[in-house]
C-alpha cells in the first residue's frame, strides 16, 4: 500500500529471457553441424529448466534433428554417454550439467570436441575453466538485469502506483572454449578449396 491507501494490481518484474538464451545456445550448437543432439537438465523441478527443455525439444523437432534427453543420472554415467552417437552436440541446462556430461564423456573415452561437443549456460568461470577442455558457455546478462531492477525500483520509489512493467534480460555473449571448438583438418580444407 502506498501512503494514499491504494494498492497496485500487480508488481513489476525482471525476468530471464529464456527464449533469447536458448536461441543463442541452440544456434551455436546447430552451427556445429553435429549428427545428433542431446540436452541435460537439472535433477530438480525448476520452471526455468522445464522451459529450456521444452524449447530444446521444439527447436530440434522443427529442424528435424535427432536428439536425446539425458537425465542427471544418465549424464553422470560414462557408459550411457559412451552410447550416444558420434558427432553429438550436447547442451547442458547449466554449466554444472555440462561439466557432468563432459566428465562422463572423457571417462568413456569419447574425444572432446570431435566426438562430443558440449555447451553450457551461465558462463560460471570456476566451473567452465576448471575443465579440460574448458566448457563453451552462454553468458547471461545479469548486469543488465541488475540495472533494470534498479530502474524499476527507482521508478517505484518516485511513484508507488506506477504502472507495472515486465523487463527481460537475455544473453550477452558466448564464451568459446575447447569443449566445442572443432578445427577442420588442414588437408580437408585444402581439398575442399581445390
Amino acid at each position: 500500500r502506498d501512503p494514499r491507501g491504494k494498492t497496485a494490481a500487480r508488481h513489476s518484474v525482471v525476468r530471464e529471457g529464456t527464449k533469447a538464451i536458448m536461441d543463442t545456445a541452440q544456434d551455436y550448437l546447430l552451427n556445429l553441424n553435429r549428427e545428433h543432439y542431446a540436452f541435460v537438465g537439472v535433477p530438480v523441478k525448476a520452471v526455468w529448466n522445464e522451459l529450456r527443455l521444452a524449447m530444446f525439444k521444439q527447436r530440434m523437432k522443427a529442424k528435424g534433428k535427432p536428439y536425446t534427453i539425458l537425465s542427471y543420472a544418465d549424464a553422470a554415467n560414462p557408459q550411457v554417454v559412451a552410447q550416444l552417437p558420434r558427432k553429438c552436440g550436447i547442451l547442458g541446462c547449466t554449466d554444472k550439467m555440462a561439466q557432468i556430461v563432459l566428465q562422463s564423456a572423457r571417462i568413456s573415452g569419447r574425444q572432446i570436441p570431435d566426438d562430443i561437443s558440449v555447451v553450457g549456460i551461465d558462463n560460471e568461470v570456476l566451473v567452465c575453466e576448471a575443465q579440460s577442455p574448458g566448457i563453451t558457455s552462454v553468458e547471461i546478462d545479469l548486469h543488465r538485469a541488475g540495472y533494470k531492477l534498479g530502474e524499476l525500483l527507482g521508478r517505484l520509489m518516485d511513484d508507488p502506483m506506477a504502472s507495472p512493467q515486465t523487463v527481460t534480460y537475455g544473453p550477452s555473449y558466448i564464451n568459446y572454449r575447447g569443449s566445442s571448438r572443432i578445427l577442420q583438418h588442414p588437408t580437408a580444407k585444402i581439398q575442399s578449396d581445390l
